[in-house]
C-alpha cells in the first residue's frame, strides 16, 4: 500500500479529528497530545466563542448532555449554549468522558475516559501544539450556523477574533481555516489572503445537503448559485478564492478529486475511519486524510 498520492507524488497527510476522538475524550489536550506523539502531520480542532468572546476548542455550539458533566460531576441535564457561558463558567465543565448506554458511547467505546479533562482554550491549544513541534498544522474548524445567529457573534466579530489570535502566536504560515459557513472563509481570505482556506461541504448529513444546490443560494454559500458555476462544486470553491476541498468522504468520486486537482484545488477528506475507506482515499490521491484513529491510518502507511 502506498502513502502517495499518485497524481502529484507527494504524500498524503494526515490529521488528528478533534485530536484523536476515537482513542481519547474529543477536542481535548489530552487528545491532541496523544496524536501529537503518535505523529499526525496536522491537528483538528472546532472552534466556539464563549459570552466574553474567549475561543473555545468545542465542536457544538452546546454543550452536549452527552458529553458534559457539571463540578459535581453530575451530567447536564440539559444542553447548554457555549455562547451563554463567560470563559470562567466552561471552565468549571468535565468533558472527560462520554455518557455511557448513549449512543455516542457505543460508537467509540474504545475511547479511554480522562476525568477532569476540561474544554480548552484556542491559546492552549496553539500552545501545546507550538512547544511539541515547530511545522505540525493548525487544522481549524470554526463551527457557526447562519440559522441559529444567537449561538455565535456576527461574522466580522468571529473572524476578527480568531485572524488575531492567529497573528498574535504567529502561526497563519502553519495554519488551515475551515468551515461550512463560506461566509467566514470568505471574509477570512479577505484580512489574510495568505492564509490556507478549506470550504467544507457534506451531503451525507440527515438526507439534506451542507453543500450548494443549484437555484438555491443561501447563508452557507455566501449567497453563490452552484448553477452559475456549471455545477462544479469545486468550480465554485476556486471562484470564492478557496485552496481547499474539504469534503465528506462520502460524497467523493475519482473523477470529483480529478476535477479538483486540475482546478489547482487541494481535496481534504474527513472523517475517515476505516481501513479500506482509507486506502481508497489514498489511492484516489486525496492531499489529506481526517480521521478519528490516527493511529489506524498511521500503521496502514508505515
Amino acid at each position: 500500500m502506498t502513502s502517495m498520492n499518485p497524481l502529484s507524488n507527494k504524500r498524503t497527510l494526515i490529521h488528528g479529528h478533534r485530536g484523536a476522538r476515537g482513542i481519547y475524550p474529543e477536542n481535548s489536550l489530552v487528545a491532541i497530545q496523544y496524536a501529537l506523539e503518535l505523529g499526525c502531520d496536522g491537528i483538528e480542532v472546532d472552534l466556539c466563542v464563549t459570552r466574553d468572546d474567549h475561543l473555545i476548542v468545542h465542536h457544538d455550539s452546546t454543550l452536549s448532555s452527552d458529553l458534559v458533566r457539571n463540578s459535581q460531576g453530575e451530567w447536564i441535564d440539559r444542553n447548554i449554549r457555549a455562547r451563554d457561558c463567560s470563559l470562567r463558567e466552561i471552565r468549571e465543565f468535565d468533558i472527560g468522558r462520554i455518557k455511557p448506554s448513549t449512543e455516542y458511547a457505543l460508537r467509540f467505546d474504545t475511547q479511554t475516559p480522562v476525568d477532569g479533562t476540561r474544554i480548552p482554550t484556542l491559546e492552549e491549544f496553539i500552545n501545546t501544539v507550538t512547544k511539541y513541534s515547530d511545522d505540525v498544522i493548525f487544522n481549524i474548524e470554526l463551527k457557526s450556523s447562519p440559522i441559529y445567529s444567537k449561538c455565535f457573534p456576527d461574522v466580522e466579530t468571529y473572524v476578527g477574533l480568531v485572524m488575531n489570535a492567529l497573528l498574535k502566536h504567529n502561526i497563519v504560515h502553519r495554519c488551515f481555516l475551515q468551515s461550512f459557513d463560506w461566509r467566514l472563509m470568505c471574509a477570512a481570505k479577505k484580512q489574510i489572503p495568505q492564509l490556507l482556506t478549506g470550504f467544507l461541504t457534506d451531503m451525507q448529513r440527515d438526507g439534506s445537503p451542507l453543500s450548494p444546490v443549484s437555484g438555491k443560494p443561501d447563508m452557507w454559500s455566501n449567497y453563490q448559485d452552484l448553477a452559475d458555476f456549471e455545477e462544479s462544486v469545486p468550480g465554485m470553491i476556486k471562484s470564492m478564492g478557496g485552496d481547499v476541498w474539504s469534503s465528506n468522504y462520502q460524497d467523493l468520486t475519482l473523477q470529483s478529486v480529478e476535477s479538483a486537482h486540475d482546478m489547482g484545488l487541494e481535496v481534504y477528506v474527513w472523517t475517515v475511519n476505516e481501513i479500506s475507506d482509507m486506502e481508497r482515499m489514498i489511492e484516489w490521491g486525496v492531499d489529506t486524510i481526517t480521521t478519528d484513529y490516527p493511529d489506524r491510518l498511521l500503521e496502514l502507511m508505515a
